[in-house]
């Protein structure tokens, strides 16, 4: 997935808070935890929705155009089938 990045981002940030939570011993572990967590499913949810777009917009475009289509051809099909 070319999102690589973004999860080594990710790693970078959720490392970063953990190590200054336990240094500074601000918030507890369960606190932290619970944090990383919140913050992986977001960017988890995140990447579920770009994928999808990316799946789903080409199909869209195409039901689009083919709907463009589909509308052109009314007027033609009327004037045929009001001609004796």
């Amino acid at each position: 997935m070319p999102m690589s990045t973004t999860w080594v981002f990710f790693g970078l940030i959720a490392g970063r808070e953990i190590g200054i939570a336990l240094t500074l011993r601000q918030r507890s572990k369960k606190k932290i935890t619970n944090l990383v967590c919140l913050d992986a499913g977001k960017a988890f949810a995140g990447s579920v929705n770009a994928v999808m777009l990316a799946l789903f917009l080409p199909l869209l475009a195409t039901l689009i155009q083919d709907t463009d289509n589909a509308v052109s051809a009314i007027p033609t099909a009327l004037e045929h089938s009001t001609q004796p």
